[in-house]
């Protein structure tokens, strides 16, 4: 495991699966009964065990966990859940200065 400081694991749960979570707490009011809510997740690659990114692979892993725990408190409501996994996207995450994740690139994270 790379050394992560408390900051950057800050930052990125708080991207990668904090900002899903209360974004869906805001939306549920609105949604109807019925609906659906699709999470984008990062398809397996949470399974993988890829060195270099425990913080990332964990809150992917965390959004899927989300999606279960939703599908089972939305049921009276009759609201489906499902994660969406497009696989590796180039994002500002990724690709930003000095590197989103530590010890990986750009390149590494796309292969």
């Amino acid at each position: 495991m790379g050394v992560l400081s408390e900051e950057l694991f800050d930052e990125l749960s708080g991207i990668l699966f904090k900002g899903v979570f209360f974004t869906v707490q805001k939306a549920l009011p609105y949604l109807r009964d019925g609906a659906s809510v699709v999470l984008v997740g990062a398809g397996d690659s949470d399974k993988l065990g890829r060195v270099g990114t425990s913080i990332y692979m964990a809150t992917k892993a965390a959004v899927r966990s989300l999606a279960r725990m939703l599908s089972a408190e939305l049921l009276s409501r009759r609201i489906r859940v499902n994660v969406l996994g497009p696989g590796m996207t180039d994002t500002p995450i990724i690709t930003r200065e000095g590197g989103g994740i530590p010890g990986m690139t750009p390149e590494d994270l796309r292969t």
